[in-house]
């Protein structure tokens, strides 16, 4: 079954605001180290009900560490390059 031009309308927003805050976090992840490859896997989603989601795929745990010191240092020490 179709979706009524409304529903398909807030979709297409929903995955437009999804891959635009994917790409973001792509850069932000290559920014920190991560390799293109993995950085690729980050990717926009929405929902059958239109909601828009990340998927984050699965990253080497040195990967993971890198991002998440990022997010929760601001990104210091991988610009100091090292820990606090």
């Amino acid at each position: 079954m179709a979706r009524p031009r409304t529903c398909e309308v807030e979709y297409e927003a929903a995955q437009v605001l999804a891959d635009t805050m994917a790409q973001q976090l792509r850069g932000a992840a290559r920014a920190v180290g991560l390799s293109e490859s993995e950085s690729a896997q980050i990717r926009g989603r929405v929902s059958s009900s239109g909601t828009p989601y990340v998927d984050f795929g699965a990253f080497r745990i040195g990967s993971a560490m890198r991002l998440l010191a990022a997010l929760t240092n601001g990104g210091e020490s991988s610009r100091r390059g090292g820990g606090k």
